[in-house]
């Protein structure tokens, strides 16, 4: 299966842990901790090229929201809170290697 028949599959109304373990049958979660730099890199830059390439489809097929005068992206898969995204005096969350951040929205959002 190709991600996007991966994606085509991944249902609207779904919770965080159905969310991960669906994406867990089409990449090894686990695995991606045990990477060497080298390839972690080289994965980052994969995933955030699909991540702007997929955003400037949706601008352009104007599929996003807004809140005031800034852009707003839908999202329905589990926080991740790493150090762009978690509140400054925050420690860093080791429990996220393994429940791959289900749950966490609760924690550090409210």
């Amino acid at each position: 299966m190709n991600l996007i028949d991966f994606a085509k599959q991944m249902p609207k109304d779904q919770s965080e842990q159905d969310f991960v373990d669906r994406l867990k049958q089409f990449v090894d979660l686990g695995e991606i901790e045990h990477l060497s730099k080298a390839d972690r890199d080289a994965l980052f830059d994969t995933v955030q090229f699909l991540t702007d390439f997929t955003l400037f489809v949706r601008e352009t097929k104007g599929d996003l929201g807004s809140h005031g005068s800034a852009p707003n992206v839908e999202y329905s898969g589990p926080f991740i809170p790493n150090a762009l995204t978690r509140p400054s005096d925050a420690p860093l969350d080791l429990s996220i290697l393994q429940n791959f951040g289900v749950g966490a929205a609760d924690k550090y959002l409210g």
